[in-house]
């Protein structure tokens, strides 16, 4: 199955920087409260409102993820720790619908820190690509890898303290103390990978289809009785859309079926996948690196998760993916779905005497 892509990521000279996300983000998130209580769908304000949603929604596809080494694909080998569907977010991040995954890379173990993963094998991969690089604003990229408890472990905090992440400063010394009075591992250095959901992109056409008939409320309000009964209808209209739009978007989610209908449920600490996709650096996080989007996934064995199996992999799907693969399928003599024999058809290989006349 074809996977889904939203986003593209942008030249670390391109990207706007944080400063300029966290702007975008509070004027977006004070947007979404505003259209909630109704107010944002007052002549005029719904422009201004609308606005910064599209101008988030455009920050959040196109300028929230750095490219790494141009955005090429990369191959990573691990056991899944933990998953992260998109209905356990809340908030305007709600519509951050992508399905995301925390591998453990093969040659790290349970516990290990950023250090010990990236002295692995696979340790370029999380380590931080962009030391010197200056954003336009001489901004310098936070970086903190990206570190999680592993399910089992998630499970037996989330059971006494009834979260497993997000924690504050006082929650987190608890879990600290938790942590080594119960021995538990430490949190694990993982690769986070992600299958992309239609969120934040259904939102965005709701919101530029409502702009246009808001933009056309607020210029019939200043044209009399008859222009301002034209002004409140558009503007409800303009809000069933954007609640359409939201709803819609609230619904479409990411699965990892999306890339593959044969992985069905993902399960933590129990299935080793083979994931190939862009690598790219998240900047709406801490900084870490990613594969955003997983563009192939598949479940393997432990014992073909090595430094050489890695390489079998990747060359496997990069040569399965490419264009002359892809093309080749599609020829008739290779359509066919019993057998060659049965329902295949033969290359011509030559041409043969034309027919002869007279």
């Amino acid at each position: 199955m074809a996977f889904r892509q939203y986003t593209k990521c942008v030249a670390p000279g391109s990207h706007h920087g944080k400063q300029y996300a966290q702007v975008v983000i509070t004027a977006a998130a004070a947007a979404v409260v505003m259209i909630g209580a109704g107010v944002g769908f007052a002549p005029g304000v719904a422009v201004v409102a609308l606005t910064a949603i599209l101008i988030y929604c455009r920050w959040w596809l196109c300028d929230r993820l750095v490219c790494l080494d141009g955005g090429k694909d990369v191959c990573a080998v691990g056991l899944v720790i933990g998953v992260e569907p998109a209905n356990e977010k809340s908030g305007l991040n709600s519509f951050d619908t992508d399905y995301s995954v925390n591998l453990m890379l093969a040659g790290t173990s349970i516990g290990d820190d950023r250090a010990a993963a990236e002295a692995s094998f696979q340790g370029n991969l999380i380590k931080n690509q962009l030391g010197g690089v200056k954003f336009p604003i001489n901004e310098t990229p936070d970086f903190t890898g990206h570190s999680v408890f592993d399910a089992d472990t998630a499970a037996t905090i989330k059971g006494i303290m009834g979260k497993s992440d997000d924690f504050s400063d006082s929650e987190q010394k608890l879990v600290d103390q938790l942590v080594q009075q119960l021995h538990l591992p430490n949190p694990t250095a993982v690769l986070h990978v992600e299958f992309e959901g239609g969120g934040v992109y259904d939102l965005m056409l709701a919101a530029l289809a409502a702009l246009a008939i808001a933009s056309v409320a607020a210029a019939l309000c200043a044209a009399g009785i008859i222009g301002i009964i034209a002004c409140l209808i558009l503007s409800a209209i303009a809000a069933v859309v954007t609640g359409i739009g939201a709803l819609v978007g609230l619904s479409d989610t990411g699965n990892p079926n999306d890339v593959n209908a044969n992985l069905g449920e993902l399960h933590p600490m129990r299935d080793w996948l083979v994931v190939q996709g862009s690598w790219v650096y998240d900047s709406a996080h801490d900084g870490w690196n990613e594969i955003h989007p997983i563009k192939h996934c598949q479940r393997i064995t432990p014992d073909t998760a090595d430094e050489d199996g890695r390489r079998r992999w990747d060359a496997a799907i990069s040569t399965a993916s490419a264009a002359a693969t892809v093309s080749a399928q599609g020829e008739p003599t290779n359509t066919w779905q019993v057998h060659p024999s049965v329902d295949g058809c033969r290359q011509r290989t030559s041409e043969g005497p034309g027919p002869h006349i007279g």
